[in-house]
């Protein structure tokens, strides 16, 4: 008896039952078909996507945007919000008690000012070892032709200092603090955009006019808010000088105190007393917490707005995503039918589909949890370059932000893949004896070109929309 070469399935590489070559009449082949192993859905599954990989890359770049720009939001608002707590942290440290607008007058933040005696006299009580008022207000330092500093995307303000380093955070850099009514401390970022030195005269616009000032110091936060804060424009003054150039003469917006340790409690009833009743007297604890509940806040409402945009995407990801799979089983109709004749059944042909689309889908997550990095940084710049403020300080990349990144990328694509998926199990072993139509024509290159040009052409209307300045043409 001759036997000839055992052979396999092109489709599977699994051996072909009874297809042994014997010609010599021996017993009957066993004609039955093999029941589909998962090793062999394995690597049907993988031999799809390296056939198809021209209409996976577009597949994987779809969700790769959504799942970029769902990560983004996340990535970016962590980041801004630990960089802002770092930011009012250093800026609160050393505070035990704050007198402030009451919060039934609208305080807590922009509430009744606090008369300039009354500082004064909270300084007298036993118990009290520092006391410091805080003012600010616009205040533009004029560079050397007495135009306007360009900002750098933080604020420019002029803010009332007493000099001390322990309490508020800030910290005297070099010289000396101002004392008298034409001495100013400039935060140290500015002196060097000005290459100033000490003893040079600054011209800073208040709110009477144009005023001149010795610079007598520099000035800046500690700790991780030092990189934050060298984004904005300070121009320190005493507080007496803060008043008459910042037009608050006699009041301070919040009166901020430093007791001895052990007398918080005593000092707060003692100053209680001594307030009307539009202002109110609270802990550092408070206002610690009071001003993390703002940021975070703030922080939330930005991210519902960028998840807003992602939403867009990843609705039109899965959009293609599902069109991408239809397409894909139409044009595997003969495939998906043969596999079916040699024993693959509809639900192994349904978990091939679905198991392509979730090794694409961690793929591209994957990418996307990068890309949503980029994502971050590339909205940073170009809020920043609109003149936002918004702080770089490190990227965070939670373990909610990879959470959220799985369920989206995974989910959608499972999700936009399912029907196609029951459709491709429905195809019955029949079709494989059907003629398979002829190729579709592909289009023409001018349409790719046209698109492209749109696409760059709306790329640009945006750019000059973001970076064009008041009165540019």
């Amino acid at each position: 008896m001759v036997r000839g070469r055992r052979r396999t399935s092109r489709l599977t590489g699994a051996p072909v039952r009874g297809a042994t070559g014997d010609t010599t009449g021996g017993r009957c082949p066993d004609l039955r078909p093999p029941v589909g192993s998962v090793g062999m859905i394995a690597r049907v599954t993988f031999r799809g996507l390296v056939a198809r990989r021209a209409r996976i890359v577009l597949t994987v770049l779809s969700i790769v945007i959504g799942v970029s720009f769902v990560s983004g939001a996340f990535i970016l608002t962590d980041s801004f919000r630990r960089a802002f707590d770092s930011l009012f942290a250093e800026l609160d440290r050393g505070i035990d008690l704050r007198v402030r607008g009451d919060s039934a007058f609208g305080g807590g933040g922009g509430g009744a000012p606090s008369p300039a005696e009354l500082a004064d006299r909270i300084a007298e009580l036993p118990g009290v070892a520092w006391v410091e008022p805080n003012l600010d207000a616009p205040a533009v330092v004029l560079d050397a032709d007495g135009e306007p500093l360009p900002s750098r995307g933080g604020p420019t303000l002029g803010i009332s200092w007493t000099g001390d380093e322990r309490i508020g955070g800030r910290i005297l850099r070099s010289g000396e603090p101002p004392r008298g009514i034409g001495e100013v401390v400039l935060d140290e970022s500015t002196t060097e955009r000005l290459d100033l030195e000490l003893g040079d005269t600054v011209r800073i616009a208040v709110s009477d006019g144009v005023r001149e000032f010795t610079l007598v110091g520099t000035t800046g936060l500690g700790g991780a808010a030092r990189s934050i804060a060298s984004r904005a424009t300070i121009a320190a003054f005493d507080p007496v000088t803060a008043q008459e150039v910042l037009g608050s003469q006699g009041v301070y917006d919040s009166i901020d105190v430093a007791v001895e340790p052990g007398s918080a409690d005593d000092v707060q009833r003692a100053i209680e007393p001594l307030l009307p009743p539009e202002l109110e007297v609270v802990t550092g604890e408070t206002v610690v917490r009071e001003t993390a509940e703002r940021i975070g806040n703030a922080v939330e409402l930005f991210r519902w707005v960028l998840l807003g945009f992602a939403l867009i995407a990843l609705f039109v990801s899965a959009f293609l995503i599902n069109n991408t799979f239809r397409i894909i089983v139409g044009q595997r109709v003969r495939e998906l039918a043969l596999l079916r004749a040699i024993g693959a059944s509809g639900r192994q042909v349904r978990t091939m589909v679905l198991g392509e689309s979730f090794v694409i889908a961690l793929l591209a997550t994957a990418i996307g949890l990068l890309g949503g990095v980029g994502v971050s940084e590339a909205l940073t710049a170009i809020f920043n370059a609109g003149g936002a403020g918004f702080p770089q300080a490190g990227t965070i990349i939670a373990g909610r932000t990879v959470v959220v990144a799985l369920l989206v990328g995974v989910g959608v694509t499972m999700a936009a893949t399912l029907a196609p998926a029951v459709q491709a199990g429905r195809i019955p072993p029949v079709a494989a004896m059907r003629i398979e139509p002829a190729p579709a024509r592909r289009g023409s290159p001018r349409r790719y070109v046209f698109g492209a040009l749109l696409v760059a052409g709306g790329v640009a209307l945006y750019c000059v929309g973001v970076f064009r300045k008041p009165g540019d043409l």
